[in-house]
């Protein structure tokens, strides 16, 4: 078991120096937009490298830069970027055309477009529409119970079969249709329909009625075309990533990789919204379904006027699509740093080149030297899950290192005085205090790790909660399990909800499937506690991709 050092976007304590955009930018030479990136990201922390575009009527304005110099020069202006999830409108585009050519209706069951015998969870006559999964309220979670893979490549085995195989044991939590919950899972569903209904693979759909009808020469999922430079993703820093990889029918979920004149031939079509085969479909898709969703776009109110956006991420690119349909105007960022690095200021800075009202932009982020005070703040041990990790001083540097793993340095954000930054990798820590951390003469009581799959809180050693519950089915249960010296599971209540937590990874709900049994559903795992002769639980059963763990309860 490693300690992830992927990051995930958090909330960031900001100092007041920032770029204040008050009022619509009219960005319409090169240098203007040279002038925006610059201030935004010249030197930034994250190293990473930008191409944009803003579309309008009257032209389209082109940039490119690289926030500190890469020892392989720029990503080429022909490179095809990873844009993640801005591929679910395309999706919906495919949906979108099923719909004008009669053949779907988004009042249709999902289950009608699975394969057959696909059992789909549903709620008394209630059933997962199509309209349902266009606006992320089918119920169903954020992703799927993922095969044990590298984190780097998180889809890269799973099958069509592991996929509705999941889909059968589903029970669902909330009332399909009434609350928001972003599933990439159900998008793969929707891919997965949109392929059976054409009778071809995803990707060959896709090329044919989207692709070539818009000459997007350099957009493609599995199959690029001969020659067609790929840019590659990176971490904080400068770090390469591997590409991700989808299974081609589930890629509608985020599978496309587009060059940047690809894209701006996409939001052309989107502002043009013609009445071509082409225009007639898109017009479809940006049709408002709920107050914050069309067919997978977001709609973002603007005193009055009503913008359609998505973002993109993968574990090494950025993407950013806004469009203004009234005005014609539309903005594409494509970026080669992961989305659990950049994403919040990516998306600002596209709503301030479309011309959003009250944004307010940061300036670029850097490092500095943690002052002492800090670092003799955090100096100690901690526990992280169950993994020990030590804090110490080394003249003036603060490493950390967790059991088992190299030591790394950290270093404080450039803008507030709570995170830090590792210098090899760029993992972000947000030090905890008890009380508000103006007063730095007593010791942190912890840190927040911020990884790829979520946040993990670090807690001072001698100062780890207890590990209990008050229902008192979960009493018994409640504890640590260790099936390994470097493997354990915790299982306790928090604010009324039943959690699980692997070592060094975050808390996850669980369901109760039987009388001594819970299922973590975000694991693919199920937990059997065992009890002995007394009926004291004393181990558990894991078992999670068909292996099967005994652990011993402390």
């Amino acid at each position: 078991m490693r300690w992830a050092l992927y990051g995930a976007v958090a909330l960031f304590l900001m100092a007041s120096v920032a770029i204040q955009v008050t009022q619509p930018t009219d960005v319409t030479t090169q240098a203007q937009l040279d002038q925006m990136l610059r201030q935004r990201y010249l030197g930034d922390n994250s190293g990473v490298c930008v191409l944009a575009a803003v579309v309008q009527p009257a032209g389209v304005v082109r940039s490119r830069m690289c926030a500190k110099p890469r020892p392989e020069g720029e990503p080429p202006w022909d490179a095809a970027f990873e844009i993640g999830s801005i591929t679910k409108t395309m999706t919906a585009f495919l949906v979108a055309d099923l719909i004008e050519s009669g053949k779907w209706s988004l009042d249709d069951p999902l289950a009608m477009h699975l394969p057959p015998g696909t059992q789909v969870p549903r709620q008394g006559e209630r059933q997962i529409l199509l309209r349902d999964v266009v606006t992320h309220r089918s119920g169903l979670p954020r992703t799927p119970s993922l095969p044990a893979t590298d984190p780097e490549k998180p889809f890269a085995s799973l099958t069509e079969a592991d996929l509705l195989a999941w889909l059968s044991d589903m029970r669902l939590r909330e009332p399909i249709g009434t609350r928001f919950e972003y599933s990439n899972f159900a998008m793969m569903l929707l891919s997965l329909a949109v392929a059976h209904a054409y009778g071809t693979d995803f990707e060959t759909a896709l090329r044919s009625h989207l692709f070539a009808p818009l000459n997007m020469r350099g957009a493609s999922i599995n199959q690029p075309p001969p020659g067609q430079p790929q840019a590659t993703g990176h971490h904080r820093y400068g770090d390469t990533v591997p590409a991700t990889i989808f299974p081609t029918n589930l890629a509608g979920v985020g599978g496309v990789r587009a060059t940047l004149d690809d894209m701006v031939k996409y939001v052309q079509a989107e502002i043009r919204l013609d009445n071509t085969p082409v225009g007639v479909r898109m017009r479809r898709t940006q049709q408002k379904l709920t107050s914050d969703f069309a067919m997978n776009w977001m709609v973002y109110q603007d005193e009055g006027r009503q913008l359609v956006l998505h973002d993109g991420g993968t574990v090494g690119f950025t993407s950013m699509v806004v469009v203004d349909p009234v005005k014609q105007r539309g903005v594409v960022i494509l970026s080669d740093v992961g989305a659990h690095e950049i994403h919040e200021t990516l998306e600002e800075f596209a709503l301030a080149l479309v011309g959003a009202r009250g944004i307010v932009l940061p300036l670029p982020e850097d490092q500095r030297d943690v002052p002492p005070e800090l670092s003799a703040a955090l100096v100690g041990d901690y526990d992280l899950a169950g993994l020990p990790v030590h804090v110490w001083d080394a003249k003036g540097r603060l490493m950390v290192q967790a059991r088992g793993q190299p030591a790394h340095e950290y270093r404080l954000e450039s803008r507030g005085d709570s995170n830090l930054y590792n210098v090899d990798n760029g993992m972000k820590l947000t030090v905890l205090y008890n009380e508000p951390f103006t007063n730095l003469r007593r010791k942190a009581a912890g840190f927040r790790v911020h990884q790829w799959n979520g946040r993990v809180e670090a807690v001072r050693k001698g100062s780890e909660p207890q590990l209990s519950a008050r229902n008192p089915q979960w009493q018994p249960w409640a504890g640590e399990y260790w099936f390994d010296p470097d493997f354990g599971l915790r299982v306790f209540e928090h604010y009324v909800l039943l959690k699980a937590q692997v070592t060094a990874q975050p808390a996850y709900d669980v369901e109760v499937t039987g009388s001594d049994q819970i299922e973590i559903k975000r694991l693919g795992a199920v937990v059997r506690f065992n009890r002995d002769d007394k009926g004291q639980v004393v181990s558990a059963t894991l078992t999670q991709n068909g292996r099967v763990l005994q652990g011993l309860k402390r």
